[in-house]
């Protein structure tokens, strides 16, 4: 059993906490309302390292982005070496109206595989995260 600590960000919450080690995980991160009556107009999650294959869902009405990052120790992944991974994935509000106001619930899902080693600290602090409002 891998264990996820909640995300330090007091407005945004880690549905699952805990998961299978080697098994794949749907993280959905639950935006409760935004800061001071602003609109939440962006979510950024740093992927933690161990965490393999992480893809986010499509919103609509945001577009999405993956930064990625080198592997200090490759894998393999279905016959193929994976040399490198995303580190960061953020979703940002296309327009005003697609903004997510304040006071309204929504969510923001990616999928990865969990190490397969058990080891809860690779996933400690599951996701660090960084919300806009504008």
């Amino acid at each position: 059993m891998c264990m996820l600590a909640a995300p330090s960000f007091s407005h945004i919450v880690l549905e699952g906490k805990s998961a299978a080690a080697g098994s794949a995980y749907k993280a959905v991160f639950q935006v409760g309302h935004g800061c001071g009556g602003a609109a939440t107009t962006g979510l950024s999650v740093q992927i933690p390292a161990g965490l393999q294959g992480a893809k986010p869902y499509l919103k609509a009405g945001w577009t999405v982005s993956a930064k990625l990052g080198k592997l200090a120790k490759p894998y393999d992944s279905n016959g193929k070496q994976v040399t490198e991974e995303v580190t960061v994935v953020s979703w940002t509000a296309a327009s005003k109206e697609a903004a997510l106001p304040d006071g309204n619930l929504d969510e923001f899902v990616l999928r990865g595989k969990l190490p397969g080693n058990g080891r809860a600290a690779l996933v400690q602090g599951a996701a660090n995260l960084r919300k806009r409002q504008h």
